[in-house]
């Protein structure tokens, strides 16, 4: 869809669009590197933590991405993308591979992986079909706004799994009665 975001909103021939977006995939792969590079360094491997700053800075991105889309303001534009993919894509790469394997242990980490990879296929999916619809009825404003609300959702609920993991690792260091 950012071809087409780029045609429709900026009047972009089709080939600078394509090429511009290009921007996406190069910052999503420089992240998931530095993303994977700063984890294996974190005390505790509590990898979860970094989602939630991560989906903080993509909700921002978003929101930047609206302004941008209303402004009519190429580049302003292009840095929001850049910023979304760099926020997004790291943190979507330890959930397909590092943090399954943390979650499911030793017996079901592969299955972790493949439930967490087929929830991301299927939004992929409808993400297709649904921002096509939204782009049309909405516009690319609303397309953004609502991916910036999943966004911060995702925020929520990853700052609730580790809010629930700093519960479990405080209760297991305690001494317990017996």
């Amino acid at each position: 869809w950012m071809p087409v975001y780029l045609t429709d909103a900026h009047g972009l021939a089709q080939g600078a669009a394509a090429q511009y977006s290009a921007v996406f995939p190069l910052l999503g792969g420089v992240s998931s590197i530095a993303v994977g590079v700063v984890t294996d360094r974190l005390p505790g491997g509590h990898r979860v933590g970094l989602m939630v700053p991560a989906m903080a800075l993509c909700t921002l991105s978003l929101v930047g991405l609206v302004m941008a889309t209303a402004q009519q303001n190429l580049t302003m534009s292009l840095v929001a993308i850049g910023a979304t993919a760099f926020c997004l894509l790291g943190p979507y790469t330890l959930l397909a591979g590092a943090i399954a394997m943390d979650m499911g242990g030793r017996k079901g980490s592969a299955t972790a992986a493949g439930l967490i990879d087929t929830a991301g296929y299927a939004g992929g999916t409808l993400s297709g079909i649904a921002v096509g619809r939204l782009a049309e009825t909405g516009g690319w404003g609303a397309v953004f706004s609502v991916m910036a609300a999943l966004a911060a959702g995702v925020g929520i609920v990853a700052a609730g799994y580790c809010l629930e993991h700093r519960r479990r690792v405080v209760w297991r260091a305690q001494p317990q009665p017996g």
